[in-house]
């Protein structure tokens, strides 16, 4: 039970720190329990790998690397209960105090993976989105790469088929402990091996939404005519996009719907 007080010489109730600080804690204790139970030699942990775009930049909170594929884990800090699902556009956090609605993370982390795939130079199904919520609970089933209370080593550990070599492996430690410049290059050999690469990557590119292949179209009007992106094959049905730069978002976001 939360105890409630009143700041002396305030007439209102102060915001519960309490949920805040179960989440530092439960974010603490899942690190720790990741450093403990993915050590060795089969695991290398990267905290905050920043993806440069066109735009910005995108922020992982963390990447694994393993002969058993690269997870691309990001953390959500709620507290309550959430409500959601695969299929589910928005979805529900609910707490003692209130009940929001907020959009799908899923369509964001898949095109986040989608990227560090491209970064990468990896195919997408060497690249594993995870999604970690802490300081909160689960109302109903989730996919299985959305976990909670540290789950995320159990969702890593699970994979147990190598897919990349000890080549694969010691290249992309050395990609990100250099970090990775705007294009996603290293310089010399590995800016070629990884050029290649991404080259292959942007033939087989998948729409995070739906799974369908994507086309690469310009829009034909509005203030962004002729700007280029990755368009859901399927569309309108699946109005999924990723920039070409890497940015997953809508394709009427772009402008007017008619493409070239």
């Amino acid at each position: 039970m939360v105890t409630k007080s009143i700041i002396p010489g305030s007439k209102t109730r102060p915001k519960h720190h309490s949920g805040q600080l179960l989440g530092t804690i439960s974010g603490l204790a899942a690190g720790l329990t990741a450093k403990l139970r993915l050590n060795g030699g089969d695991y290398r942990l990267y905290k905050k790998v920043v993806l440069p775009v066109p735009d910005g930049s995108v922020r992982i909170d963390l990447v694994i690397v393993s002969p058993y594929g690269v997870f691309m884990c990001e953390k959500k800090h709620m507290k309550g209960r959430i409500f959601g699902g695969r299929n589910e556009k928005t979805w529900i956090q609910q707490t003692n105090e209130s009940k929001r609605t907020f959009q799908s993370p899923l369509p964001q982390n898949y095109g986040h993976a989608a990227l560090l795939a491209a970064k990468l130079g990896l195919d997408t199904g060497k690249v594993f989105p995870v999604l970690e919520f802490v300081g909160s609970s689960f109302a109903t089933e989730m996919p299985s790469h959305v976990t909670n209370a540290g789950g995320y080593v159990r969702y890593v550990k699970s994979k147990t088929i190598p897919v990349l070599t000890k080549a694969d492996v010691a290249r992309l430690n050395e990609r990100l402990a250099s970090g990775l410049d705007p294009a996603g290059q290293t310089n010399g050999k590995n800016a070629k091996r990884s050029g290649k690469a991404s080259g292959e990557k942007a033939k087989a590119q998948t729409c995070p939404s739906c799974g369908s292949a994507m086309v690469l179209r310009a829009a034909s009007k509005g203030a962004l005519a002729g700007r280029k992106f990755w368009v859901c094959s399927t569309y309108p049905k699946c109005k999924s996009a990723i920039a070409a730069g890497g940015r997953p978002t809508r394709a009427p976001d772009f402008g007017p719907p008619k493409l070239t």
